[in-house]
């Protein structure tokens, strides 16, 4: 029975951001008929869709369907334009990580190859513990 529920939440939501992607229609793009969709059809606003759990859910679908928009209205030329953008953008944070973790590093070890070794493995570092070892 709880299938039942989820179908009608996912008629609700689907019913509503069509009817507000219409009115959004005129504008340059639907994204923002999406944002719009999902406050007014939310548990705080009218409230048709209540349960936390389902709201959850179907935000990870409207999730996936507004980055298929984004890639829908993206252009492949204006990717190629932000390569360069990307790749300063990405090396800077990578060189910026590892410089801050070698002066942490220095600063508690001394040891300016350890510090440098542990500075690229720092993100490395972030996983999740609570699963088992």
């Amino acid at each position: 029975m709880a299938q039942v529920h989820i179908l009608r939440d996912l008629a609700v939501i689907f019913a509503g951001s069509l009817l507000v992607i219409l009115v959004f229609y005129r504008s340059s793009s639907r994204l923002p008929g999406f944002i719009v969709a999902g406050i007014l059809l939310g548990p705080n606003a009218l409230g048709l869709v209540s349960d936390p759990q389902d709201v959850e859910s179907l935000a990870e679908v409207g999730v996936i369907m507004l980055l298929f928009t984004i890639g829908i209205d993206s252009r492949s030329a204006a990717c190629g334009n932000m390569g360069r953008q990307i790749l300063v953008g990405g090396f800077s944070q990578m060189g910026f990580t590892v410089l801050a973790t070698l002066a942490v590093g220095l600063a508690l070890l001394g040891d300016w190859r350890l510090s440098l070794f542990l500075g690229f493995c720092c993100p490395l570092q972030h996983r999740d513990r609570s699963e088992g070892s």
